[in-house]
């Protein structure tokens, strides 16, 4: 016997979040699709990438189940190679080049250096935000906002998974600070491998702009009736605690964010983006 029921990856395109169609290799088996590239040097065809991934990147739909109840995720699947989620199309084309960026760049084969997958849950209701879980090793997308078709905040979230298998600087006060400006800075070369040229906002494609690398000042910190730091003597010191941002991880770290913009670019004789 011949089996002729074939598994495969195949090269597809379907529109984004934004309605821009994307290029990108999806996996074939038992007569369907599924949101999974294969095709990343991390990628190891000795397992089954659906039930037992080995260096795969896989999206997966919380099927607009909010936060506080989701239990269970879905594999993104289609019964037609060319119809596909727009936000599973966002999480995986972001996500493939992100994972391009640190391998060319860096040499770093994914997130942990040794092959390792990459997940991601898209549509989980009502949440504005998106975010690295650490514990399950998967970014997690809110619907809110087109938060997977920033590939920006997704290359910073991703970088949240390298500093953990790397440095795995503490998330809290100035480490934590250290963590997020690493993310913030490793979003914006992705941004700029991708599009060609980085803009040095965090989440422009967002209703409103996270942090400004190259004048942290234009933004203001919620609560805090001051604008965002650029230098340590503007360092904004805070409690140690979840609903002090950690000690300000995320309000800090624009003082390295800033150093970064100025190195690359802001000084004369600046260093470029390498």
């Amino acid at each position: 016997r011949l089996s002729q029921c074939l598994d495969a990856s195949v090269a597809t395109s379907a529109p984004d979040l934004a309605g821009v169609t994307r290029n990108f290799n999806a996996w074939s088996a038992n007569s369907k699709f599924y949101l999974i590239d294969t095709t990343k040097r991390s990628f190891n065809p000795a397992f089954d990438p659906i039930n037992d991934p080995h260096g795969a990147i896989s999206i997966f739909d919380a099927r607009l189940v909010t936060q506080d109840k989701l239990q269970t995720i879905y594999l993104i699947e289609s019964a037609s190679v060319s119809d596909w989620l727009s936000d599973g199309v966002s999480a995986l084309f972001n996500f493939s080049q992100t994972y391009d960026y640190f391998l060319e760049r860096h040499n770093r084969n994914s997130l942990d250096g040794e092959g390792g997958n990459i997940k991601a849950a898209v549509r989980v209701a009502g949440m504005e935000n998106a975010f690295w879980n650490g514990q399950a090793k998967i970014m997690v997308f809110g619907n809110a906002e087109p938060y997977a078709n920033a590939i920006d905040v997704v290359g910073h979230e991703l970088a949240h998974g390298v500093t953990q298998f790397s440095a795995d600087l503490i998330y809290e006060l100035q480490s934590g600070a250290l963590n997020e400006s690493f993310s913030d800075i490793f979003g914006e070369m992705v941004e700029a491998r991708v599009e060609g040229r980085n803009d040095w906002k965090l989440g422009s494609k967002l209703r409103e702009i996270l942090r400004d690398m190259k004048d942290p000042g234009s933004i203001q910190i919620g609560g805090l009736n001051r604008p965002y730091p650029a230098k340590m003597s503007e360092y904004v010191d805070l409690p140690n605690s979840n609903e002090r941002d950690h000690g300000g991880v995320h309000l800090n770290s624009s003082i390295i964010n800033h150093c970064f913009y100025l190195l690359a670019e802001g000084l004369p004789g600046a260093l470029g983006l390498g």
